[in-house]
């Protein structure tokens, strides 16, 4: 069995139900927000495959685990990735502070 680690968002409007039915029958165990982990016989090309299909290009789903190789890889395997909301915070939190 094979372990993978799925994040996934399909935004406000997305059909979370056909996507919520697939992890139960993988018995997905929850991880946090939109985090879940599951074991799988297939490799993370076939699970990719399947997830693709269940969501059919909706939102995000970024899918960690090994591949046919035997290495640990995680990428979106639907969607892609979006402007990081802490982009610049190290900057400003170096920068409070007293102010003379």
């Amino acid at each position: 069995m094979n372990r993978f680690w799925l994040s996934y968002d399909l935004g406000f409007r997305g059909d979370y139900g056909p996507l919520y039915v697939w992890l139960d029958k993988a018995k997905a165990r929850e991880c946090g927000d939109s985090v879940a982990t599951f074991q799988k016989e297939q490799t993370r090309e076939q699970v990719a495959k399947e997830l693709h299909r269940v969501v059919k290009r909706e939102g995000r789903l970024y899918l960690i685990g090994k591949n046919k190789a035997g290495k640990i890889v995680g990428g979106f395997i639907v969607g892609g990735r979006k402007h990081s909301p802490w982009l610049g915070f190290a900057d400003s939190a170096s920068e409070a502070g007293e102010e003379e």
